[in-house]
C-alpha cells in the first residue's frame, strides 16, 4: 500500500513539474515577443495569464493593444486565446473575441465575429513545418469608417499539406451567403437586377510553393506561390452559377499562364453583367456574344456552355479573341 501511494505522490509530482516547466517555457515566450516588439519600436499594452492545469496550458491575453508608429498598423481587442493541450505541444487552438479593432494608414476597420475560432498543428520534431491550418466563423463581418462593410456567414477556410507532390497544400474555402460592400455592387450590377448577395462560394485548390510553409513564411519575399490548380470552383448568385477547373502555373511576376474551363449556367445574365460594369473591352463585346452562342450550342443547353480560358502573356484569351487582363497573384 505505501509502494503505492508512494508511485502515486511520485507520478502527481513528475506531472506537476512538468507542467509547471511547461507554462515557464511558454510565458516566456509570449513575453519575449512582446517585448520584441516594444524593442522594435512598437508600442505594446496587455495583461498575460496562464493556466489550465493539470492537461491544458491556456495563455489568455486581455486588453492587448499593438501599434506599429512606422506603418501606421494597429490592432487591438478586449481578449485573446490560445489553448493547448499539455500532450500536443505541436497544436494550437486560437478562440477570437467578438470585436476586433485594426488601423491601417488610410481607414480604421472592425471585425464583429460570432464563433471565431482558428487552428495550427506543426509536424512534430520539424523546424515548426506546417501541418495544416484552419479558421471558421458563423458569422464575421468586417467594416470601415469609410462607409463600407463585407459580411461572410458560416466562413470556413483550410490549408493542409498535400501528399500529391513536393511543397503542394490543399486550399479550401467554403462561406454560405456572402455580402459585398454596396458600393462595389453598385458597380457590377448598376441596374439591381442580382440579388443583394452571394448564395454560397465554395474553393478546392492546390498550391504549390517555393519551399514548405513554416511560421516565418509569409514574410515578405521569404516565400513563392509557383503553381495554382483550381479542382473545383464555384459560385451562386441569384439564378447565376459559375464554376470553374483548371491549374495555371506563375510567372515570376505572379502573373498565370495555363488553361481554366468555365461553367456557366444562365450565360446571358453573366454576359450582360460583365458588359455592363466594363470588365471586358467593349470593343469585343459582340465578337464574345458570338462566341458563346457558339459555345452553349455545342453544349447542347441554350442557357448553359463551357468557356476554355487561355492564360498568357499577362492577358486572359476566349480561343484566339484577347478579353482583358490576367489578374496577379502573389503573396505580399
Amino acid at each position: 500500500m505505501r509502494l503505492l501511494v508512494l508511485i502515486i505522490l511520485t507520478a502527481a509530482f513528475g506531472w506537476s513539474a512538468f507542467w509547471f516547466t511547461g507554462k515557464t517555457i511558454r510565458e516566456t515566450a509570449l513575453k519575449t515577443w512582446f517585448m520584441e516588439r516594444n524593442e522594435s519600436g512598437w508600442i505594446v499594452e496587455n495583461t498575460l495569464s496562464l493556466r489550465g492545469f493539470p492537461n491544458r496550458y491556456d495563455a489568455i491575453i486581455k486588453d492587448i493593444k499593438l501599434k506599429d508608429p512606422k506603418t501606421g498598423w494597429a490592432w487591438s481587442t478586449d481578449r485573446l486565446e490560445i489553448l493547448q493541450l499539455s500532450y500536443q505541444p505541436n497544436h494550437f487552438i486560437v478562440l477570437w473575441p467578438k470585436y476586433q479593432k485594426i488601423d491601417t494608414p488610410s481607414q480604421k476597420l472592425l471585425i464583429d465575429s460570432d464563433e471565431l475560432r482558428s487552428s495550427v498543428v506543426f509536424k512534430p520534431n520539424s523546424a515548426n513545418l506546417l501541418k495544416r491550418a484552419a479558421i471558421s466563423a458563423e458569422i464575421l463581418t468586417l467594416s470601415s469608417n469609410e462607409k463600407w462593410d463585407i459580411t461572410f456567414k458560416n466562413l470556413v477556410l483550410a490549408l493542409h499539406k498535400s501528399s500529391k507532390g513536393e511543397n503542394i497544400y490543399d486550399f479550401g474555402l467554403d462561406t454560405k451567403g456572402f455580402y459585398l460592400p454596396q458600393s462595389f455592387m453598385d458597380k457590377i450590377d448598376s441596374e439591381e437586377i442580382m440579388p443583394k448577395y452571394f448564395k454560397s462560394i465554395h474553393l478546392d485548390t492546390n498550391l504549390q510553393f517555393s519551399k514548405d510553409l513554416n511560421q516565418k513564411s509569409f514574410k515578405k519575399g521569404t516565400t513563392i506561390l509557383q503553381n495554382l490548380k483550381i479542382n473545383d470552383a464555384y459560385f451562386e448568385w441569384g439564378s447565376l452559377n459559375v464554376r470553374a477547373a483548371g491549374g495555371v502555373r506563375l510567372d515570376m511576376d505572379g502573373y498565370p499562364t495555363g488553361k481554366l474551363t468555365i461553367r456557366i449556367k444562365n450565360w446571358k445574365q453573366a454576359l450582360d453583367l460583365l458588359i455592363e460594369n466594363k470588365s471586358l473591352d467593349q470593343s469585343i463585346k459582340s465578337t464574345v456574344r458570338s462566341a458563346f452562342k457558339i459555345f452553349s450550342a455545342l453544349s447542347g443547353n441554350k442557357q448553359e456552355l463551357d468557356v476554355p480560358l487561355q492564360f498568357s502573356n499577362q492577358k486572359i484569351f476566349l480561343g484566339f479573341i484577347p478579353i482583358g487582363d490576367a489578374p496577379r497573384i502573389k503573396l505580399p
